[in-house]
Formats: C-alpha cells, structure tokens, sequence
C-alpha cells in the first residue's frame, strides 16, 4: 500500500479525542460501534474509488462503475452519536440539509482496513474527521487499551453518473421484509446470465434462462413477505447478474428492502439498515441500467 495513500500511528489507549468546539476540523462523526458502518461500506468494494459526500443531513459514500452502475451508502447524521459540520458558509439559514458541503476521494479499502484495525469487535468506537479540501480523512479507533489514528489521503472528485428517479416516472415498486426475500436471493447466487425482472399488478417474477436450464421464482402481490407493492404499468427487463448481487448485499442486515423500475428501464434497489440501538437509519441504493437485449429476442 502506498505511503501516500495512508498513515497510522497508535498510543496506549487515551481513549478518543474528545469533541469539542475548538477542534481545527469542518467535519467530525463519531460512533460507539463500527460494525454496521463498516458492514455497510464493504457493500461497496466492488470499486476501490470513493466518493464522499457530507451535508448536514448526514454522510453518503458512492462507487460507480462507468454509466452502468453507481451504489451509495446513506448514513443519517442521527446514524452517528456526534455529527457536526462547521462551514466557510456559516448562513445555515439559506442552505438545505441535502445540500453538499464538502466531498472527496478516498481509496475505499484503506478506509476499511484503518476501521478494522482491531478486527470486527463490537467494542471498537471511531471518530471520523476532515479538516477542508485538500486534508485527509482522519480515523479514530478507540478499543479501551489502544488508541490507533489513521490518515487517508484524499482527492478532488469527479463528474458522476445522475440517475434521479426523480426525473423519470416510476413504473412499478415493491418494498420486501429482506428477512423473507433472502431465499429468492439465494437461488440466483452463483449465476452469470442476465436476470429478467418483470413486474404486473399480480406479481414480481425473476427469471435467469441458461444452457443449464431456467430457474423461476414469481412472488404474488399479497405475499406475507411484501410490505408495499405499486405498479401503474407492465415492466420487464433484463439486468447483469453480478450488477444485481452486489446491490442485494447488504440483505443479510438490512431491514427493509424495495425495488424500483423507472419508464426507462433503470432498476433501483434500496436497503434500510436499522441501528441495533435507539437512533437513526443507514440505507444502501444502487442503480442499474438494463442490459442490451440482441434484436431477436
């Protein structure tokens, strides 16, 4: 790993540095347990460069690959114990929560590998901070004995991919207990052709067709594992499989979990991560375009 790219330094374990007012940083987060923050940024990895977005609403991590995909990370300022932003700007009056008031470039997985410093121990708190553009991304890490700081170095972002739904209609949505939805998920594991996902006002089809044979799995609009199911129009539309796994990995500690397809065929999957005590929610979305069908199917 390149020195540049990353610094450490540890001590005996003073614990995290406290959060105070008179901290030379435009941003700081902390949290008593790293294990969902990082759950939730593994989720990402299928792409090394990162972009960070930070509003007063809270903090988002995005990945793309080309114009083909883009996966965010949402965390809520609430998601954290402490999340303070001080501003150049300091008229909060005429600024919106979702506005963004810094972002930047890290290496994902040095990211993660600073935040798992001490494995995945419920017990280790963090404390993220950036101090303005051109500063690192600095990482606390505070397990009772030890004390670790990390630097990350960042960089200026780039141009991204822009999929609002917002700008299209929704044609179809469904909202699944992810609890119930994993088995369906589990039967395309290990697949590499494309997943038709076709959606009526009766149900929600999956459908992967190989030279090994077809596997089908169709829900009913009043299945016990569908929390919501809206479709105003028939859609169908093929999708990259391993596209599709990599937006439902964070199944296995989400909470609720909707799929979205717009008039163009972009397929949007969201996951809800619920925090394991009283406080705030995480979520995950990731955009994929459709795949390009051949003139005879």
């Amino acid at each position: 790993m390149p020195d540049d790219e990353m610094d450490i330094t540890g001590d005996g374990g003073e614990g995290l540095p406290p959060a105070t007012n008179n901290e030379p940083t435009s941003f700081m987060a902390t949290l008593e347990s790293s294990k969902q923050f990082v759950q939730l940024l593994k989720s990402l990895t299928f792409k090394d460069r990162a972009t960070f977005f930070i509003s007063y609403d809270g903090l988002k991590v995005m990945v793309q690959d080309s114009k083909s995909m883009q996966l965010s990370a949402y965390f809520q300022a609430s998601f954290f114990q402490t999340f303070t932003i001080k501003s150049a700007d300091n008229n909060l009056e005429d600024s919106q929560n979702d506005e963004e008031i810094f972002s930047f470039i890290v290496g994902l997985n040095n990211v993660i590998n600073c935040l798992e410093l001490f494995g995945d121990e419920p017990s280790v708190a963090i404390k993220l901070s950036y101090g303005g553009y051109g500063s690192p991304l600095s990482i606390y890490l505070d397990d009772i004995d030890a004390t670790m700081l990390c630097e990350v170095k960042t960089y200026d972002t780039e141009d991204c991919a822009d999929f609002n739904f917002a700008k299209s209609t929704v044609l179809a949505k469904v909202i699944f207990t992810s609890e119930q939805f994993k088995d369906v998920v589990t039967a395309f594991q290990g697949l590499n052709d494309d997943i038709t996902i076709k959606i009526t006002k009766d149900y929600i089809n999956f459908r992967v067709a190989s030279i090994f044979g077809d596997v089908d799995s169709q829900i009913s609009s009043k299945s016990l594992m569908i929390d919501s199911f809206i479709c105003s129009a028939p859609v169908s539309a093929k999708y990259s499989s391993n596209m599709l796994r990599q937006g439902l990995k964070p199944i296995s500690f989400s909470h609720k979990l909707s799929i979205r397809i717009d008039s163009r065929d972009l397929l949007c999957i969201q996951h809800m991560i619920e925090m394991e005590e009283d406080g705030g929610h995480a979520f995950s979305e990731i955009y994929i375009v459709p795949t390009v069908l051949d003139d005879d199917e």
